[in-house]
């Protein structure tokens, strides 16, 4: 009894890791869209946007463990609403992993050094949020990787081996 192992080129072509590619993105942006909406609903946000500055995060400009401000929401809504966006096919995927993951690699150096340096007017960010970058740079890549390879692999497969039967 033979078993055979699936080739890089027919599992690039699997439906089901297209799908799985495109469900990454999604997630990530119905994540950042929550996020991003989310912190708007938040009391406290509209003194920011009229002009006060953002100042150090205080207990109202939080939702759930992460930091919320205006230009935060803008910037978390945008990037959810281009993540639902990019899941219309692995393609998108691809691109939203790419330019996601240096986005929020900057993102995730500028949380940093806010929460790390000591400066009187600092922007509104926390360790949660710094955890929350980082995270996402890392699957962004791995995103990126992935869907590159499958798209390349499907748009260009190998010339298959002739095999003779002895």
């Amino acid at each position: 009894m033979t078993h055979h192992t699936a080739t890089a080129p027919e599992v690039a072509r699997r439906p089901g890791l297209h799908t799985a590619l495109q469900l990454v993105a999604l997630v990530i942006g119905l994540g950042y869209l929550a996020l991003g909406i989310g912190g708007f609903l938040v009391p406290g946000n509209a003194d920011a946007a009229a002009g006060e500055g953002f100042g150090a995060p205080s207990p109202q400009s939080t939702l759930l463990i992460f930091t919320v401000g205006p230009v935060l929401n803008v910037l978390h809504t945008l990037g959810g609403l281009v993540g639902l966006a990019a899941a219309r096919s692995v393609s998108g995927a691809a691109l939203y992993g790419l330019a996601g993951s240096v986005g929020f690699a900057g993102l995730s150096a500028f949380s940093f050094l806010a929460v790390t340096v000591d400066i009187d007017d600092r922007p509104p960010f926390g360790w949660a949020d710094v955890v929350l970058y980082v995270i996402t740079t890392g699957v962004l890549v791995a995103l990126a990787v992935l869907a590159f390879r499958a798209v390349r692999l499907a748009s260009n497969p190998p010339a298959e081996e002739s095999t003779s039967k002895l």
